[in-house]
């Protein structure tokens, strides 16, 4: 995917986090094809450390987290609000943060597996450097 298909897609450029956990880099992207005219495309980032997948950034048109479930609301990612939780994924024995929020028109989907040195810490910085 270029970054021309990325705007296309969202309506203005992609947003990147700016701040990586350390050996971590964007390793794929893409965005969906198809569908019907009415929903709108979606644009997926991936990364990875040392070859194992470790994160993944889905971005929509959006202008708010979903009515059904702004219930969920229980953090913030840069000051906006947003659903932040850690679910331990038993097939892969390991933490995953998962964030929802939106910002600047688009709606942020990141997973941050805590993994090889990945710290909570590091997951949440990467969610907030996300412009």
């Amino acid at each position: 995917m270029t970054s021309e298909q990325a705007c296309a897609a969202l309506g203005r450029p992609l947003p990147r986090p700016a701040a990586l956990p350390d050996g971590v880099r964007e390793t794929w992207s893409s965005v969906s094809t198809g569908g019907p005219a009415n929903i709108p495309r979606n644009v997926t980032v991936a990364y990875a450390k040392n070859g194992r997948g470790v994160g993944l950034l889905t971005v929509v048109k959006g202008n708010a987290i979903p009515t059904a479930n702004t219930g969920e609301i229980n953090s913030t990612v840069a000051g906006a609000p947003a659903i932040v939780r850690q679910v331990h994924l038993g097939s892969l024995d390991t933490d995953d943060m998962q964030y929802l929020w939106s910002r600047d028109g688009l709606l942020l989907v990141l997973h941050v597996q805590l993994v090889e040195g990945i710290t909570r810490e590091a997951a949440d910085a990467m969610a907030a450097s996300t412009r």
